[in-house]
């Protein structure tokens, strides 16, 4: 069974670039609007399948439909745009609202992109991601879709283990709750 990882976020704060990097891509100059979606299957430590999605208002309510059923959601913002990091809020909501029974099922990861020194011009400070994510219970990274692969794959990695344990600690609550519950 494929682990459904979905890229969400604001428009161009890299969502491909990240994509791009995770299915061996690499980071390319040229920038192409993702339409709608773009996916891919591949395998890491486990199969799955990540999806690219546009961050254009006008496909918000599109990119929603491929909510359901996705067990991990990389949520991107811009370090050099206060605004995509304040986005965040706005798409957690969304996930939140279109599939809120399967909530405890799924793993989030925030992303801060574009720290590479060449382009820097930080709006948003790395305590100011780490913090937020903490307190929402969410995984951080920040990095650089342009320079650092393997440590967007290794954040990759670690989210599909989180999300691997989350299942077993559900699983393992299920079992306890049927077996012993009072009639």
């Amino acid at each position: 069974m494929f682990k459904k990882i979905l890229i969400i976020g604001d428009s161009k704060v890299g969502k491909t670039c990240i994509f791009n990097n995770v299915v061996g891509s690499g980071f390319r100059k040229n920038y192409y609007p993702t339409i709608i979606v773009n996916y891919e299957k591949l395998t890491m430590d486990k199969d799955i399948i990540i999806w690219d999605t546009a961050g254009k208002e006008k496909f918000y309510t599109m990119i929603t439909k491929f909510y359901p059923g996705t067990d991990i959601f990389i949520i991107v913002y811009d370090i050099n745009n206060r605004q995509s990091f304040r986005s965040i809020i706005t798409w957690y909501h969304s996930i939140e609202t279109v599939i809120d029974h399967e909530m405890p099922n799924i793993c989030i990861g925030i992303f801060g992109n574009k720290n590479d020194s060449e382009v820097c011009h930080r709006q948003v400070s790395y305590k100011e991601g780490v913090q937020f994510a903490d307190e929402n219970q969410f995984m951080f990274f920040e990095g650089s879709a342009r320079d650092n692969s393997t440590e967007i794959e290794s954040f990759v990695n670690a989210l599909i283990h989180e999300s691997d344990c989350k299942k077993d600690i559900l699983t393992k609550r299920k079992k306890k709750r049927s077996c012993c519950q009072i009639l």
